[in-house]
């Protein structure tokens, strides 16, 4: 997703907002699933200035990474946990 997300946003780093939208992605953010249609939401703003509603749906999807890293037990979950209060 991070290509992705620098391909449609310009910086890899807005990846969550791709993975917040699609819920079809399964419960690994490590991994897209064959044939699930993925959802790009567009930013109100841009990369470098996002709306608070940009910032809000970041927020979500850091969360959402954060819950699934944690479910697995996988170390990073707290990385993601600070990178949803980034945007919070």
């Amino acid at each position: 997703m991070w290509d992705l997300a620098e391909h449609y946003y310009g910086d890899g780093l807005l990846w969550p907002n791709i993975y917040r939208a699609t819920p079809a992605i399964g419960p690994n953010p490590d991994y897209l699933i064959t044939g699930v249609d993925i959802a790009i939401p567009s930013l109100e703003g841009s990369p470098a200035n996002l709306t608070a509603a940009d910032a809000s749906n970041l927020h979500q999807g850091y969360l959402v990474a954060y819950r699934a890293f944690q479910a697995r037990g996988d170390q990073r979950a707290d990385t993601y946990l600070r990178m949803s209060e980034k945007y919070q």
